[in-house]
């Protein structure tokens, strides 16, 4: 996890800064997303991120894409606590939940097929 720590930290941010509209909320989101993950508390997490571009999310997938499954299925289950936090998921948070885990080639949480909007 270590090696992707970063990569696990943009995703979540993205995740944040997409489903939510205040600082706050974002913060609360992003910070429920990190302590989710393996050794959340060895890892740095930064108080405030800087806001990933489409590039930055780019290659974070790519480089997780390589890690073992056991690493990219607890990323894309903080992804999930991260969308799934305010027990709401708007359409953007979704769609790109679904680029996450189609990118990483896992399954989506079984608890969210349920949630998500349907395209």
């Amino acid at each position: 996890m270590k090696s992707v720590w970063n990569d696990c930290l943009i995703l979540l941010y993205g995740l944040a800064r997409v489903g939510h509209d205040t600082v706050d909320d974002v913060t609360y989101a992003f910070r429920s997303g990190v302590y989710c993950l393996p050794g959340a508390r060895q890892n740095g997490i930064p108080e405030t991120p800087k806001p990933p571009s489409l590039y930055d999310l780019g290659a974070s997938l790519k480089r997780l894409a390589h890690s073992a499954p056991s690493v990219k299925q607890a990323c894309v289950d903080a992804c999930a606590h991260t969308v799934l936090v305010d027990k709401t998921v708007t359409l953007r948070e979704a769609e790109l939940l679904r680029a996450i885990v189609i990118s990483l080639g896992c399954p989506i949480p079984p608890f969210l097929t349920a949630t998500l909007p349907s395209s």
